[in-house]
């Protein structure tokens, strides 16, 4: 091998291992952020609690704070193809028993006031959507091949609608005359052509 295929190669393996590096960095930031977000979520119910908004003993309180302590704890090995999969294999019916999840959170919510019922759905609300942004931005392929196309397509829409609202009366009025003062001329093949037919007859 001649000195620039050695170089070739060893800057290849390097770019490969630092690449790897930094998707295990993120990874790892990741996990800690999502746990961070959960600590956060959960130390501002606890301060809901101490001011009286439910009983510390209360089974909703309970529920919610062992479900974020479950999410803290799994977070490492948490992905969203497990969550896929669960759903996938999991028959929807066993999901929905009378001792599932939903049935007794249900049921714990009744003991609460409207007030009450409304904040801790709340907070399970926000748990579930820092739940879904961890699935969706922990993997940088994923992130890579749907997220930011996603992402840029909901934002193109978004540009598009709010041009037409801004530009509907400013400009397009003007753009819309020159296109019909242009489609109501010959073109250059239609003024060829009956140039053509005239010469012909």
């Amino acid at each position: 091998m001649t000195d620039a295929e050695i170089t070739a190669a060893l800057t290849s393996i390097l770019s490969l291992a630092g690449i790897l590096v930094l998707l295990r960095l993120y990874r790892d930031y990741s996990v800690d952020r999502f746990r961070q977000d959960l600590f956060a979520l959960r130390d501002e119910m606890f301060d809901f609690a101490a001011s009286g908004g439910v009983e510390f003993r209360h089974p909703a309180y309970g529920m919610l704070r062992l479900t974020m302590n479950g999410f803290v704890r799994w977070a490492d090995r948490l992905n969203l193809l497990q969550i896929v999969l669960f759903l996938l294999v999991s028959p929807r019916e066993d999901l929905r028993t009378e001792d599932g999840f939903q049935a007794a959170w249900t049921r714990s919510l009744l003991q609460l006031d409207g007030a009450g019922q409304a904040r801790m759905n709340e907070y399970r609300d926000r748990m579930h959507r820092i739940l879904v942004k961890y699935l969706l931005f922990r993997s940088p392929a994923l992130v890579a091949t749907i997220v930011v196309p996603a992402a840029a397509y909901v934002m193109g829409v978004t540009l598009t609608n709010f041009a037409l609202r801004v530009l509907k009366n400013r400009w397009f009025d003007g753009v819309d005359a020159v296109a019909l003062e242009y489609g109501d001329a010959p073109s250059v093949p239609e003024a060829m052509s009956s140039s053509g037919h005239s010469a012909l007859a």
